[in-house]
């Protein structure tokens, strides 16, 4: 925000001579910028009745999908050839969508080609982005042509350098009586470590004696403005603690109750990040699903833990997977599907 209270124009998500990071503030806000027309249709002549600035006008109403593919119609007219004006407010999940959408219809489509590679490798994926950085590399030239060649080298010097391990839980100086968070920790990191020293909301819905909530507090939620909340229906007595070993006692929150009845009184819209691993019945897993996906930002992570769990003595109300399934049947056009395993991981595209 400016000193006036004006916003700045959007920072460019990417271009051929240089690839700007993502707005950290993008990230952060609740709700998507508002901008003014003319800044987000920086084109010549720009048309307002054009699939283009349709599209930035549904974006901003929320219509994630809905924008995605108005956006690659645009890209596959020419009118948004590159994505670095009118997009640099966009999701990189909604212009990735697109620009596959847009090269499913037209495979030859130079630009699409080139703007897909520098997104990929701008949000990690080396080994996607070589694919359409390769195929740029027949029809670029001059220092376009040498941009793409050297993200290309960094594309295959990256994929063979052995993948760093997820940073490990420290447990000297803590009491666990028991462990079933170890065996997920790389996908933790792998869905998290984006939010590493930023400061995040984290909810956990069921933390026990706190393994995931330690790991969380050592490893993503670093930022002394991170702001964890727990939520369980027991007391748990190592909890506490534990939290206070990773000097997360003054910015940890707990809350004792019922989890259906706890989620109705917190903000809409407010967390980065939310593990359900509370009461395992169905109708107790929908409810905190369908409950938590309210309180989840847009882009938010949501994981759920014990995806085919089926202990015959604890199984009377149901089991996890019917609620996770319904949930993602019924949210289907608001969600992407990150992992699905023991565990399944979701990132939430709008509401």
């Amino acid at each position: 925000m400016g000193r006036a209270g004006r916003r700045e124009p959007p920072q460019p998500l990417c271009n051929f001579y240089r690839c700007d990071p993502w707005p950290s503030a993008c990230l952060e806000a609740a709700e998507p910028i508002p901008i003014a027309a003319d800044a987000a249709i920086p084109f010549p002549n720009p048309n307002p009745r054009s699939q283009r600035t349709t599209a930035a006008y549904l974006f901003l109403e929320g219509q994630v999908v809905e924008a995605s593919t108005m956006l690659s119609n645009a890209i596959l007219r020419g009118e948004s050839a590159d994505l670095s004006n009118a997009w640099g407010v966009v999701q990189l999940a909604v212009a990735e969508r697109a620009l596959r959408r847009a090269l499913l219809l037209a495979p030859t489509h130079h630009d699409a080609a080139i703007n897909l590679g520098v997104l990929l490798f701008s949000v990690g994926k080396q080994a996607d982005a070589a694919a359409y950085l390769r195929q740029s590399l027949a029809f670029t030239s001059g220092p376009t042509h040498d941009y793409v060649q050297a993200l290309l080298n960094l594309c295959e010097i990256q994929r063979a350098l052995p993948a760093a391990p997820p940073p490990r839980q420290i447990t000297e100086g803590y009491t666990f009586t028991a462990d079933w968070f170890s065996g997920n920790i790389a996908s933790f990191w792998k869905h998290l470590k984006a939010l590493r020293g930023t400061h995040c909301s984290i909810l956990e819905i069921g933390y026990f004696e706190g393994r995931a909530s330690t790991w969380l507090l050592q490893n993503i939620a670093t930022s002394p403005d991170s702001r964890p909340l727990c939520l369980d229906c027991n007391d748990q007595p190592l909890l506490w603690p534990n939290i206070k070993q990773a000097g997360g006692e003054k910015r940890t929150e707990f809350r004792r109750g019922r989890s259906r009845e706890t989620l109705h009184t917190l903000p809409s819209v407010a967390y980065e990040f939310i593990s359900i691993d509370g009461a395992h019945s169905t109708i107790h897993v929908l409810q905190d699903a369908v409950l938590s996906f309210r309180l989840a930002r847009t882009g938010a992570i949501i994981a759920f833990d014990d995806y085919h769990w089926n202990d015959p003595q604890h199984t009377q109300l149901g089991v996890p997977k019917p609620a996770i399934d319904t949930l993602r049947a019924v949210y289907a056009k608001k969600i992407e599907v990150l992992e699905s395993a023991y565990q399944i991981w979701l990132r939430k595209l709008t509401d």
